[in-house]
């Protein structure tokens, strides 16, 4: 057989001598047993000579290699588990995040080898493989911005896929002299809808934005300087504006 072979050739031996035949595989393949005159796994194997044996059969198998599939949570790995492949064979293995997930890294043998989405390992010619797929939750960028007031969160930030947005403003109203900002609402593009108020909450599923809107207020003091008389406005802010 091409996948292995035994090193005594047929022919005739003394009665009562002892023949020991050993059978050698080819490379990649194991020797498994032998059937015939002779049922044994036994070999090298001696052969009493009491007898005729006219068929000793060396029986071979291909080697099989052991490759371990393992993924983190997020996504997951096809074929996974222990997945076993004949001697200069070869398989392959898809990578597959979860909806809202992304492969962060694949690492082959201990060594990552970036981010794909499949590995095909070929000529195994060994065992003790590994592959692991690890995932990353999706992230969206908030971008906040507010002229005035202490925005929490503010500037742009990044997060998580879902997560739960808790944004607010202080500092409403601010006074600078004769002038007030007052905050009314807020804007907002993506996961933030428009509202009114200095506070609102959502989860954000995709690139999004918040601004705040402010009004400006003037002040008002209108007063008489005579007992004998008064003015039926009192003295406030009014919006930028108005009459």
């Amino acid at each position: 057989s091409a996948n292995g072979g035994v090193d005594v050739a047929p022919g005739f031996f003394p009665l009562g001598s002892n023949v020991t035949i050993t059978a050698t595989p080819s490379n990649g393949w194991h020797f498994v047993d032998w059937t015939g005159d002779v049922v044994t796994n036994v070999n090298p194997l001696t052969v009493a000579m009491t007898r005729p044996y006219t068929n000793i059969q060396a029986n071979f198998a291909i080697n099989s290699y052991d490759i371990t599939a393992t993924s983190g949570p997020g996504g997951g790995i096809a074929p996974a588990g222990t997945v076993w492949v004949e001697h200069g064979g070869e398989t392959n293995f898809s990578i597959v995040p979860d909806a809202h997930y992304h492969v962060t890294n694949v690492v082959v043998d201990g060594v990552s080898v970036g981010v794909t989405s499949g590995w095909t390992f070929v000529n195994v010619t060994n065992g003790g493989h590994t592959i692991a797929a690890n995932f990353g939750v999706d992230q969206y960028a908030l971008t906040v911005t507010s002229a005035y007031g202490a925005p929490t969160p503010a500037g742009t930030t990044t997060n998580d896929w879902n997560a739960l947005i808790e944004a607010s403003v202080g500092g409403s109203p601010t006074n600078s002299g004769g002038t007030q900002y007052v905050c009314v609402g807020w804007t907002g593009t993506g996961s933030a809808t428009n509202g009114a108020g200095t506070n609102t909450n959502f989860s954000i599923t995709n690139t999004s934005s918040l601004t705040w809107q402010w009004v400006t207020n003037y002040w008002l003091a209108a007063t008489s300087t005579s007992a004998n008389g008064g003015v039926d406005v009192a003295p406030g802010f009014f919006p930028l504006g108005s009459n």
